[in-house]
């Protein structure tokens, strides 16, 4: 997923909003169209993450190596929308 969120595709962009709200929720918000316009074994992917990681934010982003660094650079990039 992290891999998919650092593309450049419409389906990235979803795939950031996801992540980023898992690894900041008070900033970044997710919505049903961000689970429809990914990809079947991406929509998969992405509910495992929420469903599995969601609320115990430090466990996901330990699972890859570097991955929280990954995830701040993404924040970069999208908007932070209240």
């Amino acid at each position: 997923m992290l891999d998919l969120a650092e593309g450049y595709s419409g389906q990235s962009e979803c795939a950031q909003r996801i992540l980023l709200s898992i690894y900041s929720p008070s900033d970044f918000k997710i919505s049903g169209s961000d689970f429809t316009n990914l990809d079947v074994p991406h929509i998969h992917n992405a509910i495992h993450l929420l469903h599995e990681y969601g609320m115990c934010r430090k466990r996901i982003f330990s699972l890859v190596e570097g991955s929280e660094t990954r995830v701040l650079k993404l924040a970069e990039r999208v908007p932070i929308h209240p």
